[in-house]
């Protein structure tokens, strides 16, 4: 977990509310929005509140917030950088994606990752949006970076993205949490 290789960091782990399953609605599941104005924005609404009281409460550095979600906490994630990256410095995704893909992202350091057997959030579709994900961060098709540590990092005319691809299914990969606290030790908002 973050707080054990990023003592000094606040780290908040917020869960989600119960609300109708996409796919049937008659079925209620613990999920976050993924797509811009779902459920009344209660996410996104509850990220401002949840930010503005950890600010007043702790010594929360603005230049230093970040977002981390895995599976349908990755698409509130991207719901995250396309609707709050003023108040984001980076972002980690795993094995997930972005529902909402008519809201266009900014620039923004991005950490994804996706595994080769995922069959939940498809991974021929994470590496759409990944290519996607390339693009708004100024990254050429064509460019490579070598894997250093199971990471290729890309240096974007726009931002950074480091791409962890795994061999694995739909989980959170071990280990991965140092990565994205490197990464974000890297990343400020400027």
């Amino acid at each position: 977990m973050i707080e054990t290789v990023w003592p000094a960091a606040v780290v908040v782990y917020p869960q989600g509310l119960s609300s109708a399953s996409k796919a049937d609605p008659s079925v209620m599941k613990t999920r976050w929005q993924d797509e811009h104005g779902q459920l009344g924005d209660r996410d996104i609404k509850f990220f401002d509140h949840m930010l503005t009281k950890l600010s007043g409460r702790y010594n929360v550095d603005a230049n230093r917030v970040y977002s981390v979600g895995f599976s349908n906490g990755a698409g509130f994630t991207y719901v995250l950088w396309s609707q709050r990256p003023a108040k984001i410095a980076a972002v980690a995704i795993v094995a997930g994606s972005l529902a909402d893909a008519d809201k266009p992202l900014s620039p923004l350091a991005a950490f994804v990752v996706a595994g080769k057997l995922d069959t939940t959030n498809p991974f021929q579709e994470q590496v759409e949006f990944i290519k996607y994900d390339r693009t708004v961060n100024g990254v050429a098709p064509d460019a490579q970076a070598p894997i250093k540590n199971g990471v290729r990092h890309f240096k974007g005319s726009n931002a950074d993205l480091a791409v962890m691809i795994h061999d694995g299914g739909h989980l959170y990969p071990q280990g991965v949490s140092q990565k994205f606290v490197t990464f974000f030790q890297n990343h400020a908002k400027p």
